[in-house]
């Protein structure tokens, strides 16, 4: 929601032109706290930014909030809760609440059921094709509600509608460098949806018609000695992010927010990268004889707290997200302060 935009008097209404408001980052702030004040249970995801468009301190406030499972949300002071139908907020009935409660629940278990079926197939995948490799990782995206599907996918790679480049690049402190996935070779159906892979099925990637993707993939110990480069789990992040993108063009549903996980898994060994300064183009690229390219995890297996993703516009903050929890999962700072995309 926009707040300080001038619509059309047609109906539906659209926007015609920007009508600043006064002030707006010290109204986000009193809106930010009077949404925490007055919303139970709390709507945590909620986001209230001001975003100057006229003079210093005059332009638009932007109302941001995600698809809640903690629901429905009420006002504190007298208890209703409200649906939008239309142009209009109108208060819920008891057998609506009562509904919606119900509906949600089940779309909490339905979320930990998915995330669980696709942690134990990797976790069975690793036993019965593991040939002595050292670490593991799985990067899980599934759409949070009801998702409307994409058409069938095809496996003739001539007419593969989603991504297919392992490589990806982003800037670090500016500086353009290129992050390279494990790749693949080969291109299959299966039940309602096609799986890329490389040849000898080290990795691999299902893309289902419900909207679930699903990336696997699993390494020999690397050259020197360790178990994860950096740049492998980076650029194989930014390629679910993209192929969940692609996902969300072919069901014409841009918006549609998606959950992720991740989850390493493997040997254990000494949380750290080495001693020394840290080597920038080494332990993003993996140089296989720099010590400080690759990395120990103690205490695998290891899955990470779930990200939300809401389009192209949020993949910089996510990474930056799941890059501060690989580091902390070693227990080694950052060696950059911005990670960004180019535009």
């Amino acid at each position: 929601m926009v707040l300080g935009i001038q619509e059309t008097k047609e109906k539906p209404p659209r926007a015609e032109s920007i009508s600043a408001v006064s002030r707006v980052h010290e109204l986000a702030d009193r809106l930010q706290e009077t949404a925490r004040a007055c919303i139970e249970p709390p709507l945590g995801a909620l986001q209230v930014r001001g975003i100057v468009t006229c003079g210093k301190r005059d332009g638009v406030v932007i109302f941001r909030t995600s698809a809640s499972l903690a629901g429905p949300h009420r006002v504190a002071g007298d208890g209703h809760a409200f649906i939008r139908r239309g142009p209009s907020s109108v208060q819920m009935t008891m057998r609506e609440i009562h509904d919606l409660t119900l509906d949600l629940a089940r779309g909490a278990e339905r979320l930990e059921s998915l995330f669980g079926s696709r942690a134990k197939s990797f976790a069975e995948w690793l036993e019965n094709s593991s040939s002595g490799e050292e670490g593991a990782y799985r990067i899980t995206g599934v759409p949070l509600g009801s998702f409307p599907g994409i058409p069938r996918i095809s496996a003739d790679p001539r007419a593969f509608p989603f991504p297919t480049s392992p490589q990806q690049r982003v800037l670090l402190d500016g500086t353009p460098v290129d992050f390279e996935a494990p790749s693949l070779g080969g291109m299959r159906p299966i039940v309602r949806g096609v799986r890329m892979h490389a040849q000898d099925d080290s990795t691999r990637i299902d893309i289902f018609q419900t909207g679930i993707v699903d990336m696997w993939s699993r390494h020999s110990r690397t050259p020197d000695g360790k178990h994860f480069y950096i740049g492998w789990l980076l650029a194989s992040y930014l390629r679910i992010l993209d192929l969940i993108d692609s996902i969300r063009s072919a069901a014409d549903a841009p918006d549609f927010e998606f959950v992720l996980e991740l989850s390493l898994a493997g040997q254990t060994g000494t949380p750290r990268f080495g001693g020394g300064k840290v080597p920038l183009a080494a332990l993003i690229l993996g140089a296989p004889n720099n010590p400080h390219s690759s990395w120990h995890v103690d205490g695998l297996p290891i899955t990470f707290p779930r990200i939300t993703s809401r389009g192209r516009s949020d993949h910089a903050d996510i990474l930056n997200l799941v890059t501060r929890d690989l580091f902390d999962a070693t227990g080694d700072p950052l060696p950059w302060s911005e990670l960004t995309l180019p535009p």
